[in-house]
């Protein structure tokens, strides 16, 4: 079945939330997956550019992470949203000089750490919030996902750690991966 939500993104459209619904992880789901090219195999580097061009200072800054994003917030903070790649979600760190402090799972519809949220692509809009698009589903397959359409969903937060889930911005026909999102 399909759900309306009554958030809605910038223009006046309700989103399906169908292919966005948040579940917890499982217990017992930070083991390192058997895949060595994973995101529990990749690392994030923090370096500065003034031209765009030329990265000074780069420096390992997490481990068994992929796929970040950043987004600087009105307050001056910047926050890096990645794959913990143990953990199997979504993460926040807090850039703080040449280094991060990881800061914990984002939390969606109040679930700490949802199951299945990968690819994180974040966005500061106009009026302070934070926009996170991400895929949903993913994971290990098992009986009760067997048909299901990889979604690209959207989720917006106060603070950069909450989000509320507003819904599916789009759904694939095939295994599709690093949504972005672009204003």
């Amino acid at each position: 079945s399909t759900s309306t939500s009554t958030a809605t993104p910038l223009a006046a459209v309700p989103l399906s939330r169908e292919g966005c619904e948040v579940k917890p992880t499982p217990a017992g789901a930070d083991a390192p997956p058997p895949d060595k090219t994973g995101p529990y195999y990749h690392q994030v580097v923090l370096g500065h550019s003034t031209d765009g061009v030329t990265v000074k200072g780069a420096t390992q800054v997490l481990e068994h992470a992929s796929v970040p994003d950043g987004v600087q917030l009105t307050d001056g903070r910047v926050f890096i949203y990645y794959i913990n790649g143990a953990h199997h979600g979504i993460e926040i760190a807090l850039v703080e000089g040449e280094g991060v402090r990881p800061l914990g799972p984002i939390w969606l519809d109040g679930i700490e750490r949802p199951s299945g949220v990968v690819d994180p692509d974040a966005t500061l809009l106009p009026n302070g919030k934070v926009r996170l698009v991400y895929f949903s589903g993913f994971g290990p397959p098992t009986p009760t996902q067997a048909g299901r359409t990889p979604t690209m969903c959207l989720a917006d937060s106060d603070d950069g750690i909450h989000f509320t889930v507003l819904g599916r911005a789009i759904a694939f026909n095939e295994i599709t991966t690093d949504p972005s999102l672009t204003r």
